[in-house]
């Protein structure tokens, strides 16, 4: 307020997201729709084989090519990745993601990989309305051979370069927010208070991260002398349940598993226990499953 009139000043607004700004006008709009931002760009081999080789649960480099002799961003490369993906270690993504259960979802996939688990959201089921897909990812890289993923399944999509902890899209508006995320987000807390942000109340939250308690620290923990000789290996970054849970506290329906494990992880003295058994306590990624909550959406109603 002026303290020399009854007027009051508003300060100018600050905007954070492009959805914040004023629609443009009609000739703008023409501009807007001409462009083709979200046409993929030459795809860089070097950087898809990476990608890719981590897709199928391997280590890069490694001694042969992930998509066999098939031509780097074709339908068959996509088609084999996809495959080798979901044989033995990703068994879990299908049936713990709900990839082909969703039809007329608003679904944002926070990605990082090749888009595998948002062209399954993407494509339509018989006789259902098809989902409307958003992938949101901080590396251009990566979420340019994602669109080259969609393109070559003719496939729609939306695709924002942006932080996990920034997401492009206004309160409320998202049915289901999906993501595997291969490294370690820096804020957690901050990721997930966005994604509450954006989803409806009673909305779906499917999100994997990187376990603290995986293989590699279990192997440090119990077989303790292989410190000394130098045979350990190196400690990684990751999550604990209870930093899941922490973080969504503001989430329903809240449920941690633990997923993915090969044997090559195993020190050679565990290898003949069935992974799937020992991926509960020592897996490398936890997922967390959870629902926005819809009591504080009901409490303005009640209020009013």
């Amino acid at each position: 307020m002026d303290r020399f009139s009854n007027t009051m000043t508003i300060p100018p607004r600050h905007i954070d997201y492009d959805w914040q700004l004023p629609p443009p006008s009609r000739a703008e709009m023409k501009i807007v729709i001409s462009t083709e931002e979200d046409t993929p760009k030459p795809i860089d081999k070097e950087f898809a084989e990476k990608l890719a080789t981590e897709e199928i649960w391997r280590k890069y480099p490694h001694s042969k090519p992930a998509g066999g002799a098939l031509e780097i961003g074709t339908v068959e490369w996509f088609n084999h990745l996809e495959k080798r993906r979901y044989q033995h270690q990703g068994y879990w993504i299908p049936k713990l993601f709900h990839v082909d259960r969703y039809s007329g979802q608003n679904i944002v996939v926070l990605s990082s990989g090749i888009g595998i688990e948002a062209v399954r959201f993407a494509q339509a089921r018989p006789d259902q309305p098809s989902n409307t897909v958003h992938v949101c990812d901080p590396i251009e890289d990566r979420l340019n051979l994602v669109k080259a993923h969609f393109t070559a399944r003719q496939l729609a999509g939306h695709f924002h370069l942006t932080p996990y902890d920034r997401l492009p899209l206004p309160d409320a508006t998202v049915d289901v927010v999906s993501g595997i995320l291969s490294e370690t987000p820096p804020d957690l807390d901050k990721v997930i208070k966005e994604i509450g942000r954006i989803l409806k109340p009673g909305g779906r939250l499917d999100l994997a991260v990187p376990a603290w308690r995986n293989a590699n620290y279990w192997t440090r923990t119990l077989l303790f002398w292989r410190k000394w000789l130098g045979l350990a290996p190196n400690i990684t970054l990751g999550f604990t349940p209870a930093d899941l849970r922490a973080a969504a506290l503001e989430f329903d329906d809240v449920i941690i598993r633990q997923r993915q494990l090969s044997r090559r992880e195993l020190p050679s003295l565990l290898r003949w226990l069935s992974p799937r058994l020992l991926e509960r306590v020592a897996g490398r990624y936890l997922i967390l499953r959870a629902y926005k909550s819809i009591r504080g959406s009901l409490a303005p109603r009640i209020a009013a």
